[in-house]
């Protein structure tokens, strides 16, 4: 979940998992900083690479739903719930280091 814009549902997920003991689930929860970047191993160089962290989760995402590795239910095919709002998820431009600018709208829902 999104460091910034998800503050509030991590700190509701957190109350939630400590009300119902459920010390798994707390140990699990992470918080990432999608403004900012992480280093992944690039099998093709052999090194480790820095990256854009929304950037990466975007292209891993799209990855899984091309090679339907990630499938979603129909139910969620509606322009309000999940898939309708992956499918407004999209880049508005690049900037001048090429780095995607996305639509507003359901972008901070995602994330």
């Amino acid at each position: 979940m999104d460091e910034g814009f998800g503050m509030t549902q991590i700190q509701a997920l957190k109350h939630w998992g400590v009300q119902n003991n459920e010390e798994v689930f707390l140990n699990a929860l992470e918080t990432i900083p999608f403004g900012g970047q992480l280093e992944i191993f690039d099998n093709f160089l052999g090194t480790y690479v820095k990256t854009d962290v929304k950037q990466f989760l975007v292209q891993n995402t799209k990855r899984l739903l091309e090679n339907k590795r990630l499938i979603l239910p129909k139910s969620e095919d509606n322009k309000t719930k999940l898939i309708g709002q992956m499918r407004d998820y999209a880049i508005e431009r690049l900037t001048e280091t090429g780095k995607p600018k996305y639509k507003k709208g359901y972008v901070h829902t995602l994330e």
